[in-house]
């Protein structure tokens, strides 16, 4: 599995001194078997001392965060859903939550709620609701908005798609 490294900046005076002998030796272009085992030492030591695997909990815990995000999100398109309150329901800080959502999904949480918005707009719109209405109840913030996002996913605007089932 891959290696996690849970802290950006190391303070280890043996690996720096390690770090150090090899950039001088590629700086003296000393390449071949000296600067490759400085490198592989190096390599060796950093991920020995401070990386780990990323264990199956942490990917499962991910998952759990994206399925509670994805449960949040159709029980709350219709209001303002912003970053903040699907990563407190998720359990995740903010960025994690949004790289974590577009890995697993390959959607960013933004096209997901439209497209969530869009498909609960379809059915208000097969029932007969104007087009402003359904801009209103699904959650978008103007009426272009909604039909910007409305033909971006279904490649027609609302009024043509409500004439096509009234």
């Amino acid at each position: 599995s891959p290696l996690w490294f849970s802290d950006g900046i190391v303070h280890d005076k043996e690996l720096t001194e390690l770090f150090i002998s090899m950039h001088h030796a590629m700086e003296k272009s000393v390449y071949g078997s000296t600067t490759d085992s400085l490198l592989e030492e190096f390599v060796r030591t950093l991920t020995e001392r401070y990386s780990s695997s990323r264990d199956s909990d942490e990917i499962a815990g991910e998952r759990k965060a994206v399925m509670r995000a994805k449960e949040y999100i159709p029980s709350h398109f219709d209001s303002t859903v912003s970053l903040p309150a699907l990563a407190e329901q998720s359990f995740l800080s903010p960025s994690h939550l949004a790289r974590v959502f577009k890995k697993e999904t390959g959607f960013s949480l933004h096209n997901y709620l439209n497209f969530v918005r869009v498909d609960r707009a379809r059915a208000l719109l097969r029932e007969g609701a104007s087009p402003a209405a359904v801009s209103y109840e699904t959650g978008f913030t103007d009426q272009s908005h909604f039909t910007y996002w409305f033909k971006k996913i279904t490649g027609i605007t609302p009024s043509v798609y409500r004439k096509a089932y009234n």
